[in-house]
């Protein structure tokens, strides 16, 4: 967060591991934790899966229409992270959610907004209790809105499939392919660009010589 504020360099992936790095040299035995693991995979997840796949959509402009993109995006950040988590899910808690891609589509947006009203309404409260007390009204409907998804769609009797323990090792499996058509995916892209890379450079050089040829003619 420091690094965004600064407009500095910032990786993802680095911030995660120091994270990670902090975190269990204050406290080892959170690598025990099921909190921790959910939340370390799920963001490595988002991090090195649906962050470039979404990079990919933008830079090849293959979605038009922004709310079709918006969707789509959301749906890979949300699969990304359910794909990491897969293992330890299905290990600890023998099942998986069907309904969380859904559920997350339509509460993510809320949830962003919630938050920064309750911040804006307890900053307020020093100063105007007015308006801070409409913020928070409006923060409490937005709660309400996020519960009733959850519950609505969490109740349902299709919102989970229960599975064996042996498919939280096959998942491993599904992690690692993924894993290998992305850096398969990644090799082909950089191959293309050191491609076109070496045909502009020969073009050029080729520009150059017929410059000088006809330089020396003169």
């Amino acid at each position: 967060a420091i690094g965004l504020l600064l407009g500095k360099p910032y990786s993802g992936d680095n911030a995660l591991g120091c994270a990670v790095t902090l975190i269990l040299i204050f406290s080892p035995f959170a690598i025990f934790s099921v909190a921790f693991l959910l939340s370390v995979l799920s963001t490595f997840g988002i991090l090195a899966v649906g962050l470039p796949i979404c990079r990919y959509i933008d830079s090849r402009k293959l979605l038009k229409n922004k709310a079709v993109k918006y969707i789509a995006e959301s749906g890979v950040i949300c699969l990304s992270a359910l794909l990491l988590t897969l293992p330890v899910t299905i290990y600890v808690f023998g099942y998986v959610s069907t309904v969380s891609v859904i559920s997350n589509l339509l509460i993510s947006y809320p949830v962003t907004l919630c938050l920064g009203l309750a911040m804006a309404g307890l900053l307020l409260n020093l100063v105007f209790t007015f308006p801070a007390e409409f913020l928070l009204f409006c923060t409490d409907k937005i709660v309400k809105y996020i519960n009733l998804v959850i519950n609505s769609l969490g109740g349902q009797p299709f919102s989970v499939v229960r599975l064996p323990e042996w498919c939280a090792f096959a998942s491993v499996g599904l992690i690692i392919t993924v894993f290998w058509i992305l850096f398969a995916c990644k090799k082909r892209i950089d191959m293309l660009k050191l491609k076109e890379m070496n045909e502009k450079i020969i073009k050029e050089r080729g520009k150059l010589q017929k410059w000088q040829s006809f330089m020396r003619m003169r």
